[in-house]
């Protein structure tokens, strides 16, 4: 097995490599809102149609071990593996990072970019006293997070929302996080940081692919900053904070997500 996992980082590595310098050359900016949110729509009008057929019961539609086989990262090992078994470790630190503030009285908490709302209703059956509010662009998300929230009985508020226009809420959260949000803003990040920071009382979470905390010295880590270009996807994250003045708390690999995507915290906050 350990064969084939190097054989496949290295036919990755000569995929991405080659048009990651080209990039770099010449940039390119592909990824832009509209087609995040049309790729998103599309991918939860399936999701949606498929909900509406099944009911899984919620660990099932958390957790169910569904979908194609591939190469995913858990305990920062690489495994064959389906992407569920995975996610189902990443929950565990996103709980273990956001404990202090779910456990204070009344907390309300906001993510940003909550896709199908799978954090919040996780989250949710967990800490059923702290208000959550799940922030997305697309509104086929918003409209599967309202469906399984009523579904299961998981009293989560959904908003469809452009995270980089300004935010208009009726009250602060006590944190405000982001889960794989971010990596689909390469250009636009900045505005989306000072609506996180608004909304919430100057403490954020992000738990990103961050390329610059991927190490140059493994294949593994070169390839995932390749790849990370190739496809477009956000870097300088830490530049841009320390830019608007926040000051960095902690920044992380999990060792976690897929095999080229590892999950990354960061926690930071403005004086």
């Amino acid at each position: 097995m350990a064969i084939i996992m190097n054989f496949y980082i290295l036919k990755e590595f000569w995929h991405f490599f080659p048009r990651a310098i080209y990039r770099a050359i010449r940039p390119l900016n592909d990824r832009n809102q509209g087609m995040v949110k049309r790729n998103y729509d599309e991918r939860y009008e399936r999701d949606l149609i498929n909900f509406r057929e099944t009911k899984p019961g919620l660990d099932n539609y958390l957790f169910a071990p569904v979908g194609e086989f591939e190469w995913i990262l858990i305990d920062h090992k690489i495994k064959w593996g389906k992407v569920a078994e995975s996610y189902k470790a990443f929950v565990k630190d996103l709980e273990l990072e956001l404990e202090q503030y779910l456990n204070l009285p009344n907390a309300t908490l906001i993510e940003f970019g909550c896709g199908s709302g799978r954090n919040l209703l996780y989250l949710k059956s967990r800490y059923p006293q702290v208000h959550f509010i799940g922030l997305e662009l697309s509104p086929a998300g918003v409209a599967l997070a309202k469906k399984t929230a009523l579904f299961y009985g998981l009293d989560v508020e959904f908003r469809e929302a452009d995270l980089t226009q300004p935010l208009e809420l009726e009250y602060k959260s006590d944190l405000t996080f982001s889960v794989h949000a971010l990596e689909q803003m390469p250009r636009i990040l900045g505005k989306a940081l000072d609506n996180m920071v608004s909304t919430s009382n100057g403490k954020i979470i992000l738990f990103e692919p961050i390329p610059e905390l991927y190490p140059w010295w493994t294949l593994r880590g070169v390839t995932s900053r390749a790849r990370a270009r190739v496809i477009d996807h956000v870097r300088g994250v830490l530049p841009a904070l320390r830019g608007k003045g926040f000051v960095i708390d902690k920044a992380k690999r999990l060792g976690v997500g897929s095999s080229l995507t590892e999950t990354c915290v960061i926690i930071a906050h403005k004086p």
